[in-house]
């Protein structure tokens, strides 16, 4: 009896020490978490104090986050979040703040676990329950859109959170920096999240291609328009990889029982997207899949692997509204190249009614390759036509065609490595080479979304800067699945499965988009709404974006000559300190020349800082907030030989 009091009473003892600050009452506390930190209700524990400032660096036309969470010895109903006007040398008003609340449907770390706070819906849960430990905890995100004319300086202001059993008022201050962020259209990274617009649909239930499904749709593309979105995936071919029972471009015949493209729903879909992404630099029409995907990348263009499936394509009738399946007519045969040259000539004037002529590109070529016989019928009848790769290798072009977009694995042949070794400048490249992280998972560490961008962005090819002087960049990141939510349902009707290699056939072995990210937005109540990956993506492409700014004025010779030695040299050690940062923290795992990465403290507040500080230092300096040019002799990099 006396041993099970004391085993009670020790219990007892280590359940009070390891419980969270807020257990003591039934009140509301709110403590400040990074940006870079998985929240997780079931294991939440503060890090700091009750109502700790929330600091904050921004530059004009920003768009940046901070996260609070709140937490109650109890239940929290009524939980609401505002924040007020700033004041500073300006007012930057409370309506320039969107608030968001945290959905924990993140990946729980074991089975029957609660997972971390990921989806960001707008509006707050009516209750937030109370966990097996009697704490009830919500993160709650502040995102601020600072106005393109806000006087530059500190701000201050205040957020006041409330709920049924309390409140707080949490400080909030804000550097300005005096240097304008591009729109995200313009930005020189190029993200690459592939949209699902079948996931959609039957995630919300509604017709495919209805005004129901285009709102839905509105709204995911609002999300992508924040990212610097540059590329949409059109499906001409059925049973593709994407999981497409039928294709976006339906075919019908016409009154001499000849097959027409019909681009109803092409021109509905690119409405909805250059809505938000404005000219998009990569529309891929997805023409052609392998006759079998699985497998590794070896022998990736082989005779073995360079097959392809017969035509299949979706036979619509306008009166009934019927869609039936169909095999098209054979690669190679006079009536595979009409078809193809009614499909060319019929997109063309979709394409120049939005501007995007030149964005077109066929595809989708991976480790499994087309023929050129069937190449050159897709391209009957088009105008300099371009082909996308996503491939574990890299590929320049192939069966004669040229590549336009090349996104490869460990194929792409650059290396991460400290800038005494080497430095890569995205921005400096005329050929559009993207890497996929497929070593990404659904919960991947925030710092790596956040930096993984701006790390690639500064890779090179060590061999070829040996052998030339000269060297390959990557332009951004790509193959990330946008919403591929788990929409495929079961013989019981539960949902289980994602629409990413659906069909046997069409699997793409371990290019599979489950491999990696399937969704990088939120299924939410309404429609798609952004996650804190979505938003670490966000920022840290916003972020390569300041410093795409500073780089160009240090390496350019024109601007490097208005700066002068001194202010370059100063420039160019506080993005060396950066990137070291960034390598880091990004997920390099080690210097890809010496084996060993610096060591580098990880601060993106201090980081932020020095780097909108020396946006505005250039931007003072020259007189300009971008630079256009993004070609031409780059100061660090070996000058070339003259030919003899």
């Amino acid at each position: 009896m006396r041993i099970c009091f004391v085993l009670v009473a020790l219990l007892l003892f280590l359940a009070a020490f390891d419980a969270p600050a807020a257990r003591a009452g039934e009140g509301l506390e709110v403590y400040g978490a990074s940006t870079l930190e998985y929240v997780n209700p079931g294991a939440y524990k503060p890090a700091g104090k009750p109502s700790e400032p929330v600091r904050m660096v921004a530059v004009r036309s920003g768009i940046h986050a901070a996260q609070l969470v709140a937490v109650s010895g109890g239940p929290i109903k009524g939980l609401k979040a505002a924040v007020g006007d700033l004041k500073g040398p300006g007012t930057i008003p409370g309506s320039a703040w969107k608030v968001a609340y945290g959905v924990a449907d993140g990946v729980p770390p074991k089975a029957g676990e609660s997972g971390f706070f990921d989806s960001l819906e707008p509006e707050p849960p009516a209750e937030v329950p109370a966990g097996k430990s009697g704490q009830a905890v919500q993160s709650i995100w502040l995102k601020l859109y600072v106005p393109a004319d806000a006087k530059p300086g500190d701000y201050a202001g205040e957020v006041a959170v409330s709920a049924e059993g309390g409140s707080a008022k949490v400080p909030v201050s804000v550097k300005v920096f005096d240097w304008v962020m591009p729109d995200p259209k313009t930005w020189t990274a190029h993200f690459d999240a592939i949209q699902s617009p079948e996931s959609v649909a039957m995630a919300y239930d509604v017709e495919p291609w209805s005004d129901k499904h285009l709102a839905l749709l509105d709204k995911t593309f609002a999300i992508l328009g924040e990212m610097g979105q540059k590329t949409l995936y059109v499906t001409a071919v059925r049973r593709t990889h994407f999981g497409n029972e039928n294709a976006v471009v339906r075919w019908t015949k016409d009154d001499k029982d000849q097959l027409q493209p019909d681009f109803t729903n092409v021109e509905k879909y690119l409405d909805v997207a250059t809505k938000h992404l404005g000219k998009i630099p990569g529309v891929i029409f997805y023409c052609w899949e392998p006759v079998e995907s699985m497998g590794h990348a070896g022998g990736a263009g082989s005779a073995g692997r360079t097959t392809d499936r017969p035509l299949q394509y979706t036979l619509w009738d306008p009166k009934s509204g019927e869609m039936k399946k169909r095999t098209g007519p054979a690669w190679g045969s006079a009536e595979s190249k009409d078809l193809w040259k009614r499909f060319n000539e019929g997109l063309k004037p979709v394409l120049a009614k939005r501007g995007l002529t030149d964005s077109k590109l066929f595809g989708l070529i991976g480790d499994a390759r087309p023929t050129k016989l069937t190449m050159d019928d897709i391209c009957s009848g088009a105008e300099n036509p371009r082909w996308a790769v996503h491939s574990h290798f890299y590929c320049p072009e192939w069966q004669g065609h040229k590549i336009g977009m090349a996104i490869a694995l460990w194929g792409i042949h650059m290396n991460i490595c400290d800038p005494k070794q080497g430095r890569g400048f995205g921005w400096n490249t005329d050929f559009w080479l993207a890497y996929y992280p497929r070593e990404f998972e659904m919960n991947s560490a925030l710092v790596e979304h956040r930096f993984k961008m701006e790390m690639w962005m500064g890779a090179l090819s060590l061999f070829e800067l040996g052998q030339s002087g000269r060297s390959r960049f990557a332009c951004g990141l790509g193959r990330i699945g946008c919403d591929f939510w788990k929409v495929v349902k079961d013989d019981r009707g539960r949902v289980r499965a994602t629409l990413a290699g659906y069909y046997p056939e069409s699997y793409w072995g371990q290019l599979n988009l489950n491999y990696c990210i399937s969704s990088i937005l939120g299924k939410g109540k309404t429609g798609a709404v952004p996650t804190i990956r979505s938003e670490a993506f966000r920022e840290g492409s916003q972020d390569e974006e300041a410093r795409v700014f500073v780089e160009k004025a240090i390496e350019l010779k024109p601007f490097r000559e208005k700066l002068g030695e001194e202010l370059a040299g100063k420039l160019r050690e506080t993005l060396d300190e950066r990137i070291r940062m960034v390598n880091r923290w990004g997920g390099a795992g080690n210097d890809q020349k010496t084996g060993k990465l610096a060591e580098a403290p990880l601060d993106v507040l201090a980081s932020n800082a020095k780097l909108y500080a020396a946006a505005e230092e250039v931007a003072k300096k020259l007189g300009v907030m971008r630079i256009e040019e993004s070609a031409g002799e780059i100061h660090s990099l070996p000058k070339k030989e003259k030919k003899k």
